[in-house]
């Protein structure tokens, strides 16, 4: 274990390009879920500028909870968010070869934060072809690379042509799959780069 990170839903490209910088990379699932926050939304490229993707949670008002205790709220409509990413990105050169996976991966039964976030995760890392991060339950103490805290948004990435690019200019630093939709098989090159 060289450097922690939290687990976030479909993370941003400077998320994924910071974690293949390290060999042993861990995913703190123990560390307290900050609401409004990647850990549950994540931003694509919509027809109308950046759109933020939000998975609700149930209620946690005032009570620190690890983020492996975090459940789905019942009104979680996984359809929404397949709406939202299929408008966003029918026309991209690869998502008809990713869209059955997305899919799956949110209309799944799952009740937790955390069994989502990890296939999410899962499905990402396959196909930029990087190992899995591990996994903690516990909350990760003594570490020399802390990445829990990295507003990773605010991170410049170099450019590449998404769907609406025309339209809006390039929509910096979005979530991974709006690389992967653009680029395909090309996207850890991207990350390497």
């Amino acid at each position: 274990m060289d450097a922690v990170f939290s687990p976030h839903i479909f993370g941003s490209i400077a998320y994924f390009q910071e974690m293949l910088k390290h060999h042993a990379p861990v995913l703190d699932y123990g560390e307290n879920f900050v609401k409004q926050s990647p850990r549950n939304r994540f931003e694509i490229a919509g027809p109308n500028g950046r759109q933020k993707l939000t998975l609700n949670t149930k209620g946690l008002k005032g009570i620190k909870t690890p983020t492996s205790k975090v459940e789905l709220a019942e009104d979680f409509v996984p359809v929404h968010l397949i709406r939202s990413l299929n408008t966003a990105y029918h026309k991209s050169p690869f998502y008809e070869f990713y869209k059955d996976d997305i899919c799956d991966i949110l209309l799944s039964s799952r009740k937790s934060l955390m069994e989502l976030s990890m296939e999410t995760i899962e499905f990402c890392c396959s196909i930029l072809e990087m190992n899995t991060p591990a996994q903690s339950m516990e909350y990760v103490e003594n570490i020399e690379l802390d990445f829990r805290s990295w507003n990773f948004l605010k991170h410049d990435v170099k450019e590449y042509e998404q769907t609406f690019s025309s339209k809006h200019g390039f929509m910096n630093n979005l979530s991974i799959l709006d690389l992967i939709v653009h680029l395909g098989p090309s996207s850890r090159a991207y990350l390497n780069d």
